[in-house]
C-alpha cells in the first residue's frame, strides 16, 4: 500500500466475516479511477478476461513474482504454487515461458495451479526473499 499510496482515495480497511463458523479477516482497498492505469489494463485484459501477455517479460519482474506469490501464492510443506485460476492456459505459458528464463521450473496443475518444481524451490525463494514483507514472511521456509 505505502508504494502504491498515491493511487488510493484512502487507507486499506478491514474486514472481518464469518463463514461457516469460522471466522475470515482480511484488509481490502480500492484505488482510485485513473487514465494512467488504463495502459495497465489494456496490458493485462483483452475484453473482461484477464491475460497474461506473450510479452509479460517486459512488465514482470522477480518482484513482482513476489508480490504475486504473497497475493496469489502459498506454501506446503516445501511446495510453492501460484494460483492463476482466472487465466487460460495459453496465458498461464506466457508465465512459465519467463519463469523457466528465470531458471524455475513449473507444471501446471488442476484448476490452474501452478506448482514450482521442488528442484527450483532455491530459485524461487532467492528470487523472491528480499521483496517478501514481513507480514508474509510465513510463506517462506523457516530456514533460509
Amino acid at each position: 500500500y505505502l508504494l502504491l499510496k498515491n493511487l488510493y482515495n484512502r487507507e486499506p480497511q478491514y474486514n472481518v466475516q464469518e463463514r461457516n463458523g469460522i471466522l475470515n479477516e482480511s484488509y481490502y482497498a480500492i484505488t482510485k479511477s485513473s487514465i494512467s492505469l488504463k495502459k495497465f489494463r489494456d496490458i493485462f485484459y483483452k475484453g473482461k478476461e484477464k491475460i497474461i501477455p506473450n510479452n509479460i517479460e517486459l512488465f514482470y519482474t522477480k518482484r513482482s513474482l513476489a508480490y504475486h506469490f504473497m497475493d496469489d501464492g502459498s506454501r506446503k510443506n516445501n511446495q510453492y504454487y501460484l494460483y492463476l485460476c482466472s487465466f487460460s492456459k495459453e496465458s498461464i505459458q506466457n508465465l512459465q515461458k519467463l519463469l523457466l528464463s528465470w531458471g524455475i521450473e513449473t507444471s501446471l496443475q488442476k484448476r490452474n495451479v501452478l506448482y514450482i518444481k521442488s528442484r527450483s524451490n532455491k530459485i524461487f525463494i532467492e528470487s523472491i526473499k528480499d521483496f517478501i514483507v514481513p507480514s508474509m514472511q510465513y510463506k517462506l521456509p523457516v530456514s533460509l
